[in-house]
């Protein structure tokens, strides 16, 4: 089965998530975008003019950084963990090696809870998600983000009727279509009592509610070779302005080989200006976004407001 669910039945039960096609894809990314770079590079000449190899390399370099960092921090897997002698449940996601975890939601098993599948808008298209439901009025998301709920299905209906077996409560018969604009569409908050659960999570790494989130040191990583080669890029265009300026001609190159057409300012000074703004924004937008990345990488947070 490609797509579908691993239980470890017990006291406790695990349903981990196995989603082989999405597995599959970033491999896939990850093995091109590390070995094409490398290709290119042995291949090209890159004794080029200018900043071009610089240019090359760190484009090479960011590619490679990318592919090592979609493999470290996207969490393909996931695990719903419902300790029923314990009282509590956790869902848990982390990526391929089983490693960079993460609590999604954690929340105590008491009283009498109900499973509610819930669709939020009236669009057939939009995603089904399995909630827990508490006499209290919280609630929490028991579905993966990695495997759709597909009711009706085979592989669904055993996963909901396992649950609903260990939980002691009812299958859920039918879908609830919440409108996007209801307030139960956003989830409601759990109780305070709850917090020890995160806390007390073995293995996990639970994240306290803070204004500020720190950036992990591998997109820190790529957010500074996405600022440098953005820095280097409007470094080359700016000198191609300058050049431009003082000379009074400006080349510009076409896509796809096509070669390049000079504007002279005595010729043609209309064409020559509007090169000219092009050319300048080609400087000051490259320039901003490098100055963010760089700014990120530096930094290592950045701020949420709200």
């Amino acid at each position: 089965m490609l797509i579908g669910y691993r239980f470890e039945e017990g006291a406790v039960l695990r349903i981990h998530s196995r989603n082989a096609v999405a597995t599959v894809l970033l491999v896939a990314f990850s093995l091109v975008f590390t070995i094409g770079p490398v290709l290119l590079l042995f291949s090209r000449d890159l004794h080029g003019t200018g900043m071009d190899p610089v240019l090359a390399g760190l484009a090479s370099a960011l590619m490679i950084a990318m592919a090592l960092a979609s493999l470290w921090y996207f969490r393909l897997r996931e695990t719903l963990v419902l300790d029923r002698p314990g009282n509590q449940g956790i869902r848990i996601s982390h990526n391929l090696f089983g490693r960079a975890r993460r609590v999604d939601a954690a929340f105590v098993l008491a009283g009498q809870p109900r499973l509610q599948l819930r669709r939020h808008g009236d669009s057939a298209r939009a995603p089904v998600r399995l909630w827990l439901m508490h006499a209290d009025g919280s609630e929490h998301q028991l579905s993966f983000e990695t495997i759709a709920v597909r009711p009706g299905s085979g592989v669904t209906g055993e996963w909901l009727q396992r649950i609903a077996t260990h939980l002691q409560v009812e299958a859920p018969a039918g879908i609830v279509v919440v409108p996007l604009n209801s307030p139960a569409a956003a989830p409601r908050h759990r109780p305070p009592r709850q917090a020890s659960v995160v806390e007390d999570a073995p293995g996990t790494r639970p994240r306290a509610p803070r204004q500020d989130d720190a950036l992990p040191a591998g997109v820190r990583v790529v957010m500074a070779l996405i600022g440098a080669f953005l820095a280097v890029l409007a470094l080359s265009q700016a000198w191609v302005l300058l050049h431009a300026l003082s000379s009074g001609t400006l080349r510009v190159s076409h896509w796809r080989g096509s070669g390049s057409v000079v504007y002279h300012w005595g010729a043609e000074p209309y064409g020559f200006l509007l090169q000219l703004f092009i050319a300048v924004l080609e400087v000051l937008v490259p320039a901003a976004l490098a100055w963010g990345g760089l700014r990120l990488a530096i930094v290592g947070r950045y701020s949420r407001q709200g």
